[in-house]
This record gives structure tokens, sequence and C-alpha cells, in this order.
């Protein structure tokens, strides 16, 4: 009786600190990531370029973007760290034509980009070694009104190419469609 009682209590025990943090899938984390912080940045994007216009966007973008993302991502460390089991977490955007040029892709992120535009669907891509693991998320020119400001020559109003060469002097990310691919979110998730 009283072993039944110590290996229940031991089983309990067990199950309670295995509870306390699990390791989710990195893909799956990454994608619900990636759509909270997508989804804030375009919300607060898209009702600049509506209640101020694109150039005023423009300005929120190249002063005020990375902020937000940062905040929003900071939160997310914090549960990617108490919740899931990892150490830390970094998120970063890569594109093959940049604005900003801190943005560019090299590397594996330039190999994935590349093989994304010579596929008909880009997907999240998986990649891992040691203690890291990295999720690949495909961004995409996905409302009329990001080509405000990353459309044709055509489609971009002067004032916003006036904003965009004081902002971005050596501004490469336009020219795009809707639906054509911008470039990744880079989630890499550390483990202990």
């Amino acid at each position: 009786m009283l072993q039944s009682k110590i290996l229940t209590v031991c089983l309990l025990s067990a199950l309670i600190i295995s509870c306390r943090k699990t390791v989710d899938n990195p893909i799956l984390l990454g994608r619900e990531i990636f759509k909270d912080v997508s989804t804030t940045l375009m919300q607060t994007v898209a009702k600049k370029v509506n209640d101020e216009g694109a150039p005023n966007a423009l300005l929120f973008c190249s002063t005020s973007a990375n902020k937000l993302m940062s905040e929003k991502i900071d939160l997310w460390r914090k549960q990617v760290v108490e919740q899931h089991g990892f150490k830390d977490l970094k998120v970063s955007r890569k594109t093959l034509k940049p604005r900003n040029a801190a943005n560019l892709a090299t590397g594996e992120a330039e190999e994935i980009l590349l093989s994304w535009e010579n596929a008909k669907e880009a997907t999240p891509t998986f990649r891992e070694d040691n203690n890291l693991a990295r999720v690949y998320m495909p961004i995409k020119i996905a409302s009329p009104l990001c080509l405000a400001c990353h459309g044709t020559s055509a489609e971009i109003q002067a004032e916003t190419k006036v904003a965009l060469a004081k902002a971005y002097p050596n501004d490469r990310a336009t020219g795009y469609a809707l639906g054509d691919l911008r470039g990744t979110m880079l989630l890499e998730f550390i483990r202990e």
C-alpha cells in the first residue's frame, strides 16, 4: 500500500514537472508567431496608408516598424522561453530585393528564397542543426495597399517616390505585383 502511494506520488510529480515546460514543434510555433507579428505590422501600416497616405506610412516603416516588431517579438520570446522549452528566439526579415540593406538575404536564406522563386508556391521551410531550429516563413505582397510603396513605377505616386528616395537611397524593393514573394521572416529557435 505504501509503495503504491509512493509510486503514485512519483508519477504525479514527474507528470507535473514534464507539463511545466514542453518543447513544441518549431514550425507550428513559427507559423503562429509569423501570423501574429505580420498581422500587427500589416494592420498598422494599412491604417497609416489609409489615414495619412503612403509617404507618411513610409515614414512610419522607416522609423517605427522595427520597434513595433521588436515589441511583439519580445512578448513571444518570453513565451517561447518560459512555456516552450527554448533558450531564446531571434526573428529577422530577409529579402533578395532589400529596402534596408541589413535585410539582404545571404547564405541559406538566399538559397531558400531563390528556390521559392522557382517553385509554384513558397511554403514554410524548416532547417535544424545542433541547438538551432530555423523556420523560414514566406512573405508575400498580400494587399493592394502594399503596392503603394512596393509596386511598379506606374503604381507608386510621385510624392511616395520622393519619400522613398529620401528614406532609402539604395531601395530595391519595388516592382512587385499582388501575390509576389517579397522575402522571408526567419525565426530562429535556440535550444539549451
